[in-house]
């Protein structure tokens, strides 16, 4: 799972930078811990299934698309998934049914799952919200320093392809 978890985090500053709205799951509500990812918003979302230490992965398989669209499916956003699996999805032009699902997405995020920020220096930050507190980190919740240095060198690798 770190290299599926390198391979993604080297896309969250671009995806910020597009203006995507990025929600990273808690493994349970409540409890800090690794996680997958999942977003709305302006421009794109995605959600998954799993966290990462308890042996799922990082996929998208819900998202909606700039208040119109939406995406359900079994497709991983990877180039694995891309090129070589038999995955589908669909795509649903509707936009009443794409604003329902990030209403409920921002409804239900907050107590779920940590809001990825770009702080104006360019470094990442992550706000997390349990039992109305509204917390701060830095570096990535539920990680340590080994694991963060882990994923740092797997992303350094040219392994998207393999992801």
């Amino acid at each position: 799972m770190a290299a599926v978890h390198a391979g993604y985090s080297t896309w969250r500053t671009p995806l910020l930078k597009a203006g995507v709205t990025l929600y990273e799951l808690r493994a349970s509500p409540g409890a800090p811990s690794r996680k997958s990812i999942i977003g709305t918003g302006s421009g794109s979302g995605a959600s998954s299934s799993g966290g990462s230490s308890s042996g799922a992965s990082l996929h998208a398989k819900t998202f909606e698309i700039d208040g119109e669209k939406i995406f359900i499916g079994s497709y991983n956003v990877d180039q694995r998934s891309r090129n070589l699996n038999t995955e589908m999805g669909v795509v649903v032009e509707s936009p009443t049914m794409a604003q329902q699902l990030a209403a409920s997405f921002k409804q239900n995020m907050t107590d779920r799952a940590y809001q990825v920020k770009l702080a104006p220096d360019g470094s990442l930050y992550w706000i997390g919200t349990q039992k109305g507190v509204v917390t701060r980190y830095d570096t990535e919740p539920g990680t340590s320093f080994l694991e963060r240095v882990g994923i740092k060198v797997l992303s350094w690798l040219p392994i998207d392809w393999l992801l």
